[in-house]
Formats: C-alpha cells, structure tokens, sequence
C-alpha cells in the first residue's frame, strides 16, 4: 500500500447552488476521496465571495476548504474528477504543511520578513 500524505483543496463553487446542493457537492467529494482510498479530516466553507476576474462567466463563487489523506497517485485522477464536476468552477489541491501547528513567517515580495 503507497504512503498516504495530507493534502488541502480550496475549491471554488457555482455560487448560486442551494445550501442541499453545496451539501451534495461536499458529499461527492467526501466519497471521491474514500473511493481513491482516503479520508476527508476536515471541511471549512468560507462562504460566498467575489472572484478576481469572472470564471464560467460569474463574478462570485463559494469557497470550500477541505484537508483529507490520500496517496499522492490519487491526486491526478482526484483532480480531473473536479475539473470535469459542473458545479465546481476551480479547484487547487495542494501538500499541507507536515505540522500546522507551527507558525509560519510571512515575507514581503523582496523576501524580507515583515
């Protein structure tokens, strides 16, 4: 069996879901990442917000926060699962860092600490 990582994704979501929907949506998910053998640790909904520049044509889209533990060969097929999804309009699966709970240093864009 391949070691499993942490991974976290910010997912960007059609905004004019209803609350059941966003559920659905969060529940697919949830079981796409048990059927590629891992588990959902946590999700966060930050809520509706406005994009930067309209994507699908929308200028809003709700925010998903979701952290799970999958095998990295799992990600490729993960992503285009929500890449070809209707109601997700991005998505960024990232590696968590290995220890949240240490802080991290913000720097400015010379690399200076702040």
């Amino acid at each position: 069996m391949e070691q499993r990582e942490r991974y976290e994704g910010l997912l960007v979501l059609d905004p004019d879901l209803s609350e059941e929907a966003l559920s659905r949506v969060q529940a697919q998910l949830a079981e796409q990442v048990v059927k590629l053998g891992g588990t959902v640790d946590r999700h966060q909904s930050w809520g509706k917000r406005r994009l930067a520049y309209r994507v699908r044509k929308r200028r809003d889209g709700f925010y998903l926060l979701v952290g799970f533990t999958i095998a990295p060969a799992a990600i490729t097929p993960l992503n285009q699962w929500c890449a070809v999804h209707q109601s997700i309009l991005r998505q960024l699966i990232v590696l968590a860092m290995s220890s949240p709970s240490q802080p991290v240093e913000v720097t400015t864009s010379r690399g200076e600490p702040e």
